[in-house]
């Protein structure tokens, strides 16, 4: 049986952290907030102890329908016939949607505090809707890391239905095919 080193094992790690890194830059804390969702709504719905089985059970529908046909929507017709910007401001604006309706339907039925943390929502995702709005159409195109070189050109980048294409000329004059940031063909002799 062959045994990693202290070193190799390290190496793995900080290959791992360096890889988690990004990820957990972008949905962190999205995924922090989204856990609150389920309960606060849980809280805002119920208000008879003979009901609670039933609420509960359709706000576990409702989650799993919504989370389903929001995927779907968003995969199949958001991103591919809008693109990743406008897809995004769609689903931020179905967010706040919602938000407001459960702000305003919710006023007799559910507890101040409840009702104060909905609203803070509301504010945060019109804040986050108005900014991410004021974007430029191709910023998440021109932030995308691809991972090349110094003294490399992109000569050409396209959001595609599931990738970012991108032909780029390197330093010493070859022209590569990049696909999500991986080299997928080159004009070099060697790889042909």
């Amino acid at each position: 049986r062959a045994w990693r080193s202290d070193a190799d094992t390290r190496a793995g790690l900080l290959d791992i952290w360096d890889t988690s890194i990004p990820i957990l830059r972008e949905v962190l804390l999205p995924a922090f907030f989204m856990g609150f969702g389920f309960p606060l709504a849980n809280a805002m719905v119920q208000d008879a102890a003979e009901k609670v089985g039933a609420r509960a059970g359709l706000l576990y529908l409702g989650n799993t329908v919504g989370a389903v046909l929001g995927s779907l929507v968003t995969g199949f017709y958001l991103i591919p016939h809008h693109g990743m910007k406008s897809g995004v401001t769609v689903v931020i604006a179905v967010v706040f949607f919602g938000l407001l309706g459960l702000a305003v339907t919710g006023r007799g039925q559910t507890s101040s505090r409840a009702l104060l943390i909905v609203r803070g929502a509301v504010a945060a995702t019109a804040a986050l809707g108005l900014g991410w709005a004021a974007l430029p159409a191709d910023f998440l195109l021109t932030r995308i890391q691809l991972g090349i070189s110094a003294g490399t050109t992109v000569l050409a980048l396209k959001e595609g239905i599931n990738e970012i294409i991108a032909v780029v000329s390197l330093a010493d004059g070859s022209r590569w095919l990049m696909t999500n940031g991986h080299p997928m063909s080159c004009n070099e002799p060697l790889n042909q």
